[in-house]
């Protein structure tokens, strides 16, 4: 029964939550008051591109090569990182 409160608590601080912060204007929508530049944008944009890329071709390299394609990652993620 504790649990079971605890749980309706967390949900109703959730939507709590969800209701103050609600947008008001398309302006709200916006990163910080348009204050970031395009370029920026644009490279956080390319940035969580290639992350998705390389998460989506790593699990295709494991599948299709097994446990042998872990090669192909490390390498890959160590010439990205150095």
């Amino acid at each position: 029964m504790v649990s079971l409160s605890i749980i309706l608590a967390t949900f109703g601080l959730y939507i709590g939550i969800a209701i103050y912060n609600t947008a008001k204007q398309t302006s709200d929508f916006y990163v910080a008051s348009r204050g970031v530049p395009p370029i920026f944008n644009g490279m956080a944009i390319g940035a969580d591109w290639m992350s998705a890329a390389s998460f989506i071709g790593m699990a295709g390299t494991i599948m299709l090569l097994g446990y042998d394609g872990l090669a192909y990652i490390m390498a890959g993620q160590a010439d990205i990182c150095c």
